[in-house]
């Protein structure tokens, strides 16, 4: 494959990503809840709703109210009970002691 075409290529799959991924405000609740998927298990909760295998790239610390800018984009191939979604923070747009 020559350099033109890896180039080529290489856009390609940018715009793929570009095109199937989104982009999101999360408001993250100061206190991890109580939840059920597989197991019982503490998820964050972002918009009111449950996140069970997290956000990329977020350390969280209990009793703060963040305001996260998300990636959001589908997981290849996800197994049987997980996500088909991945979340990565991009930026911590506030952080808020409750």
């Amino acid at each position: 494959m020559d350099k033109r075409n890896k180039i080529i290529l290489l856009l390609t799959v940018i715009l793929l990503i570009l095109i199937i991924a989104s982009f999101r405000i999360f408001n993250i609740e100061p206190e991890r809840v109580d939840c059920f998927g597989v197991f019982q298990q503490k998820c964050l909760v972002a918009n009111g709703d449950f996140l069970y295998e997290g956000i990329i790239n977020f350390d969280y610390e209990e009793g703060y109210e963040y305001k996260l800018l998300i990636l959001r984009y589908p997981k290849i191939f996800p197994m049987q009970d997980e996500s088909s979604i991945k979340y990565v923070r991009l930026i911590t747009l506030s952080k808020q002691e409750i």
